[in-house]
């Protein structure tokens, strides 16, 4: 970012001026207010014009900064108490804002990390503080589309980052990234000339978004998107509606009306299977080579056995209601430690704790759970992560390289890895 400052949801080019709009550069205009309003009100947002009591979730400077951070609010209705007064996010942390910065109070290692990544600046007189630079071209900029513009993808970056952990992303150019872990405020890409991996802003990947959701399509060079703007195309062209425009530079583009439709063999349908009564394998979408290594891996588990404990929450249940889950993610797996069936992967039940452990909101570290610090503890997801933590898991030294990734890769941390 430069001189570090904050984007609309982590998007929009960081620069103190505004970068037209292909709308705009051909003549045409976006905004939703006339000139002298959008001043008018520029000059308002900087009189401190957003009252106290403004719900939180409506103070999107702060709403921009906890996006751009990685961090949620903890009651995003309740009442914001105004400049300079302090407002509590999870995992400790806090933020205030003023009218032309915010400053975030986490760890010392967090606020480090940030700082490497380009977030903000370390506070001088105290290191426990990141200083965020509030960008007014932007903020402008946000005054003009307003808030009820329409977004294309209502996507969650994070979630979206992990669930592509392990899976093969080709550039526009052909060549193969790989997301190796997901470790806020950064993601761990591997490519042929770093296998072992190397740290790319999530902010790249959420800027990106931004871009696409507000312009319709994104330029796939640095100067728009980050240093590492190849990764980030890859990871776009997973989005629905979107191909790639093959211009100069390349572009992704989002088109509802493109046609995606590939007509199956007419003789195809009779390869499919039967339907069978339901055990546990529904409850996610599975190709049919993905089922059948399902029920191989969970047979393997159950070994003949007609109930079994979930090896997270400890109850036992019929098979029907336990999913074979890989610890450590099968596309991110060695074909050895895809082999090492009994202890790369554990039977979880559908009654949360399999999707818990695969979103990375329960993790194991040295034998007990452990739970996300980003989750409201009164919601129902709350509820659920802190009845589970600090429960013992039996046997789990044979398997603790690979809780071992799971707690580095897919884990929501409440502090970074750096």
């Amino acid at each position: 970012m430069d001189d570090q400052s904050v984007t609309q949801s982590g998007g929009g080019p960081a620069s103190g001026t505004h970068t037209p709009s292909p709308q705009e550069a051909a003549g045409q205009t976006r905004t939703t207010a006339e000139p002298g309003e959008v001043e008018a009100r520029r000059k308002r947002l900087k009189a401190d014009t957003i009252p106290a009591g403004t719900p939180q979730s409506q103070v999107w400077p702060l709403v921009r900064v906890c996006e751009a951070l990685g961090l949620k609010l903890i009651a995003p209705e309740a009442a914001w108490p105004g400049y300079r007064k302090v407002v509590h996010l999870d995992g400790e942390r806090s933020i205030y804002i003023n009218p032309t910065n915010a400053d975030v109070r986490s760890s010392p290692a967090e606020i480090a990390a940030w700082q490497k990544a380009g977030l903000g600046t370390v506070r001088p007189d105290n290191d426990r503080y990141l200083r965020v630079k509030l960008d007014a071209a932007l903020l402008e900029d946000e005054l003009v589309r307003g808030p009820e513009s329409a977004s294309r993808f209502e996507v969650d970056v994070d979630d979206m980052l992990r669930d592509l952990i392990g899976v093969q992303l080709t550039t526009i150019s052909g060549r193969p990234n790989r997301i190796l872990g997901v470790r806020p405020p950064v993601i761990v890409v591997a490519t042929d000339r770093s296998p072992g991996g190397s740290p790319v802003p999530i902010a790249d990947v959420a800027r990106a978004l931004e871009i696409l959701n507000s312009e319709g399509s994104v330029e796939i060079i640095p100067d728009a998107i980050g240093y590492r703007s190849a990764f980030v195309g890859a990871v776009l062209k997973q989005l629905p509606d979107t191909r790639v425009d093959g211009t100069s530079p390349p572009r992704i583009v989002h088109d509802p009306h493109q046609d995606n439709d590939q007509d199956l063999p007419e003789d195809l349908t009779s390869q499919l299977p039967a339907p069978s009564p339901f055990q546990g394998d529904l409850d996610r979408p599975v190709t049919a080579r993905q089922r059948r290594e399902q029920r191989k891996l969970r047979s393997t588990l159950l070994a003949g056995r007609d109930e079994a404990p979930c090896a997270l929450c400890g109850e036992i249940y019929p098979p029907r209601f336990l999913w074979a889950s890989h610890i450590k993610r099968r596309s991110a797996a060695t074909q050895d430690e895809a082999r090492d069936l009994p202890h790369v992967a554990m039977l979880a039940c559908i009654f949360g704790c399999d999707a818990l452990f695969e979103d990375g909101y329960i993790a194991v570290q040295d034998g007990a759970l452990v739970g996300t610090g980003h989750v409201d503890d009164e919601s129902a997801i709350g509820r659920r992560v802190r009845a589970l933590e600090g429960r013992h898991i039996g046997g789990w030294q044979q398997s603790a390289r690979y809780f071992e990734w799971h707690h580095e890769n897919v884990f929501r941390s409440s502090s970074p890895v750096i």
